[in-house]
């Protein structure tokens, strides 16, 4: 168990000494004492994972200061994708005016901007870059259909208390698989 900024702690399972980048993942939350904020690395070859953070409490500003130490400080060859949802866009957009901006996961997509009040350019498709990954029912059914895959033919990637209890309370509520 390694301390960062004092107050948080990672732990952490294994090391890669490896050439490819680690793949460093997070599930953001408000930070409000109901859901947690999760941060998993992960061996680039094996997809085992090597680390963990979890907290309900734990406010933006430190995660902010979290992700960019755990970066500089542990892993600075890899790639993080970070949730994109109404908590995590805003960490995005700070995270992306410090040092590790090159290592966030961004892909180019193609979208439909109002570009004038025009009749004929309302809409143009331009091309923008999109930081970290959206998760929506479509993303959601992908992904939980890869959990049950590796729970029933990988076990071992599975087999770390923190996702073991997270897996454990999955359930079925309002056609959707979440955490109790």
């Amino acid at each position: 168990v390694y301390k960062i900024n004092k107050y948080y702690e990672l732990t952490v399972y294994s090391e890669y000494h490896g050439k490819k980048p680690v793949l460093i993942s997070v599930d953001v939350s408000g930070g409000l004492g109901r859901d947690s904020t999760a941060v998993i690395v992960v061996n680039p070859e094996t997809l085992t994972p090597m680390a963990f953070f979890k907290s309900n409490m734990i406010p933006s500003d430190h995660l902010k200061k979290l992700l960019v130490t755990l970066v500089t400080k542990r892993y600075p060859h890899c790639i993080m994708t970070i949730e994109n949802n109404s908590v995590g866009k805003p960490l995005l957009d700070e995270l992306r005016d410090t040092p590790i901006a090159k290592c966030l996961y961004k892909e180019k997509k193609k979208r439909n901007v109002d570009v004038g009040n025009t009749n004929f350019t309302k809409t143009r498709k331009l091309a923008t870059v999109e930081y970290g990954h959206n998760v929506n029912p479509t993303t959601r059914g992908q992904m939980m259909e890869m959990l049950e895959n590796i729970v029933h033919n990988s076990p071992a990637h599975v087999a770390f208390p923190e996702l073991y209890n997270e897996i454990k309370f999955l359930e079925l509520r309002n056609g959707r698989i979440d955490h109790s």
